[in-house]
């Protein structure tokens, strides 16, 4: 199988420009072509570095096609990733990666991430109203730190991630500046980490102490 990344500086270009095809499909080859996010519509989404998406989006198909290797009568083996330009940049790079597939998964293109989700999702379901979610959601669009920090009676611990792109360590360090002009007591200690928002469960951890330290206080 040729697995085909078209180019295009990760910023243009699509899978039906195939080099070759004819050349392929004649010798009995088959050929997959892919589209992938564009650097661009990551820059615009704050995701760094940008080039992540496309690259991680070349690792998903590529796992999406070995998992339909029965079903579609494929050597998941014997593939071979070409391509121009960018493309020729995400087949270095999915050659120089190890498998990123989840092999147990119910689909073996997940990534081992999104099986691990998958299944906690699923346990949590069975024991978890839906409807807290909403209320959770609403009271988040309520809420406004710079109008309520007055109300707010407790001392305040924030332990944002680093990697955290839903909730940036920006957004909790200001939050902790506005509570203290308004004499309250707020600290703030960062989880270091690369897992983004999945630190603040699996990384808490590392905060162990400064919580304690806290709550010593």
């Amino acid at each position: 199988l040729v697995f085909h990344i078209h180019g295009g500086g990760w910023v243009a270009g699509d899978k039906k420009v195939v080099a070759h095809l004819e050349k392929y499909l004649t010798a009995g080859i088959s050929v997959v072509s892919i589209n992938y996010r564009y650097s661009t519509q990551a820059q615009i989404a704050g995701v760094m570095p940008p080039v992540s998406w496309p690259l991680s989006d070349a690792a998903r198909a590529l796992q999406f096609v070995r998992s339909k290797a029965g079903e579609w009568n494929l050597d998941k083996i014997r593939i071979g990733a070409t391509g121009a330009s960018a493309g020729a940049c995400s087949s270095l790079w999915l050659a120089l990666h190890d498998d990123l597939a989840a092999p147990k998964s119910a689909d073996q293109g997940w990534w081992a991430i999104e099986d691990t989700l998958q299944k906690t999702g699923l346990a949590r379901a069975r024991t978890t109203d839906a409807n807290n979610k909403i209320y959770m959601a609403k009271a988040n669009q309520l809420f406004n730190v710079e109008n309520e920090v007055g109300n707010i009676k407790a001392k305040i611990l924030f332990v944002p991630a680093s990697s955290d792109l839903v909730f940036p360590p920006e957004m909790s360090q200001k939050a902790a500046a506005i509570f203290r002009a308004q004499g309250g007591t707020a600290e703030v200690f960062v989880l270091e980490g690369d897992r983004g928002h999945l630190d603040g469960v699996i990384g808490i951890g590392k905060a162990a102490e400064a919580i304690r330290a806290f709550m010593n206080k």
